[in-house]
């Protein structure tokens, strides 16, 4: 896998990159997308080269699908605070690699980017869209999308090939668009393990017929016979090593497959493994003639379809087939073999490079599908699966879309402090880090380098930003109760807005903390300021004054109702006039609110205000 010269940056896809990599390595200008995720261990840290955030979940960009680039500002202690005290800690990096479809060719990271992962497939397909323009606009063309079960990505990848819209071609027929351009396919190693997993699963009964699949066949054989026949170990039977491939050569070798014919009624298991075993030798083995691919491929496709009508028709229960991921990836799978790489891959100079060629005519296609399908049939009905006709309408199955968690073993540590942060400056720290500071204050002092200013007790004091970021995370520091409810995320849904932009102005009846408003202040001054608080004015005591709750609601505001802003402008003859006050103003002289600071060159927010000033 070569990275190539760009640093990788979060969210950020490297196009121009992949182009010089694919013209300096001489590959055809046609490419594979896939996408996988790794655990994290979750943690936040400072870069100082992008004055940023790392390791906190940002928004997704709904053009691109990908979250938005150095979305978590460190600018100001304001900024710190509000990132980590809003938003969740990254818990999984995805890679997207772009691999070239020239033999022995090298992959090339497009992008990483860092989430909670907590999206939908939509967001999958809009990021595919994106990179698949982007590319185009290079002169590169996609010709799979890839991934793991993921069902959110396995949604788009249906979505390709328009799974479920039945037409009549024949062995393909499970997908409406034979000619997409870009095809979805399931890791095929990962596939594998599924197939793998399902037989060690000691709860799920899969049955072919009236026969079981089912490990337990595979531990009688190593009991009955000695290890130099079957040459497995008890590890290769582990059913809670859920990760184990080296396994799956071993327990599909002709020599178990034999055995395993005298042990009673593993006719099911012995099925299951040369099936497991075929779709190895049609997608893994690069040695595989193509003739020999294309008839496992179209025997592994019609068997499972066999198999899975038998089940419908007599009222099974799905828990005796594989499950409908496993099924859809190896539909998925077959289809983008046989179309792209065996019959119609004209858009490349060659079939697919990763497999060795081999002359192959017309004749010798239909005639292996004929003879795939007569096979399966057959097998099938050996184990008392009778079916005469495949319905392939009653075998789509739509997936839900799915936001829960991957299910992965593996995790990476996430990326340590740099040399450079470490090097920032080599002086004490004025603020011990195993202190716990008591009633806090941030200063909205703008900061580009590695330190910045707070307040601690009224005393202004100097702090590594990474500093800062470690004590609010471990809850070193005691934010003055105040403070705290300055900061409050604001919303990126507008409700009925009056005007179309980039800075939405709306007028309803709900005001929440965060919000922009203006307000009258007298005949030729309005003020402007970000919503802090509210509270009761007139009150004898303080206690009287308390509003609790972060919104209010304008048809509940009455004469004594108080907003406090931040920061505040006073306007007048268009013309900003900053004030550093936290003053109180009373809600009666609303006039509207906005999701962001206002835009007073804009001619319809003009008007709007002068109809109310």
């Amino acid at each position: 896998m070569e990275k190539g010269l760009s640093k990788l940056e979060d969210g950020v896809l490297r196009f121009d990159g992949l182009k010089n990599f694919l013209i300096q390595h001489e590959y055809k200008m046609e490419i594979g997308i896939y996408e996988d995720g790794t655990k994290l261990v979750e943690d936040v840290h400072f870069d100082i080269n992008s004055n940023t955030l790392i390791g906190l979940t940002a928004e997704f960009d709904v053009s691109t699908g990908l979250p938005i680039p150095r979305f978590h500002r460190a600018d100001t202690a304001f900024a710190i605070y509000n990132s980590i005290t809003t938003y969740e800690k990254s818990s999984y990096a995805q890679i997207i690699i772009a691999q070239p479809y020239d033999k022995d060719s090298k992959s090339y990271i497009l992008g990483v980017y860092s989430t909670n992962n907590k999206f939908t497939h939509t967001i999958v397909t809009t990021r595919l869209k994106f990179i698949k323009t982007e590319l185009q606009k290079r002169g590169i063309n996609i010709i799979s999308f890839g991934s793991d079960g993921d069902n959110r990505f396995l949604r788009t990848q249906k979505g390709l090939v328009k799974y479920g819209q039945i037409n009549y071609f024949g062995p393909f027929s499970l997908c409406g668009d034979i000619n997409s351009e870009c095809f979805g396919i399931q890791d095929f190693l990962h596939l594998t393990k599924k197939l793998k997993n399902l037989l060690y699963d000691l709860v799920r009964e899969m049955m072919m017929g009236q026969y079981k699949i089912t490990v337990n066949h595979l531990i009688l054989l190593i009991k009955k016979f000695p290890k130099t026949q079957h040459r497995l170990n008890a590890s290769d039977l582990d059913t809670t090593d859920r990760m184990n491939y080296d396994c799956i050569s071993k327990i599909t070798n002709s020599h178990v497959i034999e055995l395993l014919q005298h042990i009673e009624g593993s006719n099911g298991t012995i099925i299951y493994l040369q099936l497991i075993k075929k779709y190895l030798e049609a997608f893994v083995e690069k040695s595989t003639k193509e003739t020999d691919r294309l008839f496992n491929v179209i025997y592994v496709s019609h068997f499972i379809r066999i198999w899975k009508t038998y089940l419908l028709n007599n009222r099974k229960p799905m828990s005796e087939f594989i499950t409908s991921n496993c099924f859809e990836g190896l539909e998925l799978n077959c289809l983008w073999l046989d179309l792209k790489n065996l019959l119609t891959f004209d858009k490349l100079e060659k079939p697919n490079d990763s497999f060795d060629e081999q002359e192959i005519t017309e004749e010798d296609i239909v005639n292996t599908i004929h003879n795939a399908m007569i096979e399966a049939t057959e097998r099938a009905r050996a184990l008392g699966m009778e079916v005469e006709e495949v319905n392939l309408n009653r075998l789509v199955h739509v997936i839900d879309d799915s936001t829960s968690e991957k299910n992965k073993n593996d995790q990476i540590q996430s990326s340590p402090s740099t040399a450079q942060n470490d090097d920032i400056e080599n002086e004490d720290d004025e603020i011990d880090q195993n202190m716990i500071l008591q009633d806090v204050e941030f200063l909205p002092d703008h900061s580009d380098d590695a330190y910045l200013y707070i307040l601690n007790n009224g005393e202004r004091k100097k702090i590594k930003k990474r500093q800062l970021i470690w004590m609010l995370l471990n809850e070193k520091i005691h934010i003055n109760a105040d403070v705290r409810q300055r900061f409050v995320p604001r919303r990126s849904i507008f409700i009925n807005p009056i005007l179309q932009s980039d800075a939405a102005v709306w007028q309803n009846d709900a005001i929440t903390k965060g919000d922009y408003i203006a307000l009258r202040h007298n005949t030729d001054i309005f003020v402007l300021g970000r919503v802090l608080n509210f509270k009761y004015t007139n009150f004898r005591t303080k206690k009287s004054e308390i509003y609790y709750g972060d919104m209010m609601k304008l048809s509940s505001a009455n004469d004594n109702l108080a907003v406090q802003l931040d920061p505040l402008y006073l306007i007048k003859n268009w013309k900003k006039e900053p004030s550093n006050s936290y003053e109180y103003f009373l809600l009666k002289n609303y006039i509207f609110h906005s999701s962001s600071d206002i835009d007073f060159n804009n001619d319809i927010i003009r008007n709007e205000i002068i109809k109310y000033v």
